[in-house]
């Protein structure tokens, strides 16, 4: 599963990257990150990101590739196609 975060989260003084996460049933961990000094407080059902489902066989682990001309081709995604979202 990809894990992109809210497009408005640099608002909450919060930062996140888009991940490749395994799932445990309905859980996942996604690292936030907060780049100043002021506490921030994360809420209950605060909107943090979306999920996005991920078909295996086109995902690239670049760490077993043995040959260093590996050509990578990356998909460009629109913000329509948010599948879910996580909070």
């Amino acid at each position: 599963m990809l894990l992109e975060p809210f497009e408005e989260l640099p608002k909450s003084r919060l930062g996140g990257a888009k991940c490749l996460v395994q799932t445990k049933g309905t859980r996942s961990v996604f690292r936030l990150m907060n780049p100043t000094a002021i506490d921030v407080t994360v809420k209950r059902n605060q909107l943090l990101g979306y999920t996005h489902l991920v078909d295996l066989d086109k995902v690239q682990v670049l760490t077993d590739c043995e040959d260093n001309d590996v050509s990578i081709n990356l998909a460009s995604t629109s913000g329509d196609d948010k599948d879910s979202k996580t909070s």
